[in-house]
Protein backbone atom coordinates (compact mmCIF):
# COMPACT_ATOMS: atom_id res chain seq x y z
CA UNK A 1 0.00 0.00 0.00
CA UNK A 2 1.62 3.38 -0.70
CA UNK A 3 1.70 6.07 1.53
CA UNK A 4 -0.88 8.41 -0.17
CA UNK A 5 -3.45 5.21 -0.02
CA UNK A 6 -2.17 4.75 4.05
CA UNK A 7 -2.72 8.47 4.66
CA UNK A 8 -6.56 8.18 2.84
CA UNK A 9 -5.88 10.51 -0.31
CA UNK A 10 -6.19 7.44 -2.61
CA UNK A 11 -8.77 4.72 -2.89
CA UNK A 12 -7.62 1.73 -4.45
CA UNK A 13 -8.32 -1.78 -4.64
CA UNK A 14 -5.64 -4.65 -6.12
CA UNK A 15 -5.12 -5.15 -10.02
CA UNK A 16 -8.41 -1.92 -9.78
CA UNK A 17 -8.62 1.73 -10.69
CA UNK A 18 -7.09 4.07 -8.46
CA UNK A 19 -8.93 6.89 -7.73
CA UNK A 20 -8.51 10.21 -5.74
CA UNK A 21 -10.27 10.09 -1.68
CA UNK A 22 -12.66 12.91 -1.06
CA UNK A 23 -9.89 14.00 1.06
CA UNK A 24 -7.32 13.75 -1.85
CA UNK A 25 -9.89 15.87 -3.81
CA UNK A 26 -10.22 18.22 -1.37
CA UNK A 27 -6.52 18.19 -0.47
CA UNK A 28 -5.75 18.99 -4.79
CA UNK A 29 -8.28 21.50 -5.19
CA UNK A 30 -6.88 23.14 -2.58
CA UNK A 31 -3.59 22.92 -3.52
CA UNK A 32 -4.59 24.32 -7.73
CA UNK A 33 -6.12 27.19 -6.27
CA UNK A 34 -2.92 28.54 -4.20
CA UNK A 35 -0.96 27.74 -7.07
CA UNK A 36 -3.21 29.68 -9.28
CA UNK A 37 -3.04 32.55 -6.68
CA UNK A 38 0.73 32.47 -6.34
CA UNK A 39 0.87 32.32 -10.40
CA UNK A 40 -1.29 35.66 -10.67
CA UNK A 41 0.62 37.11 -8.42
CA UNK A 42 4.11 36.22 -10.29
CA UNK A 43 2.72 37.62 -13.00
CA UNK A 44 0.82 41.01 -12.14
CA UNK A 45 3.27 42.02 -9.53
CA UNK A 46 6.59 40.84 -11.07
CA UNK A 47 5.54 40.90 -14.78
CA UNK A 48 6.25 36.80 -15.23
CA UNK A 49 4.93 35.73 -18.43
Amino acid sequence: MSDLARDGYLDCEPHGPIRLSALGETVAVRMVRRHRIIETYLVEVHGYS
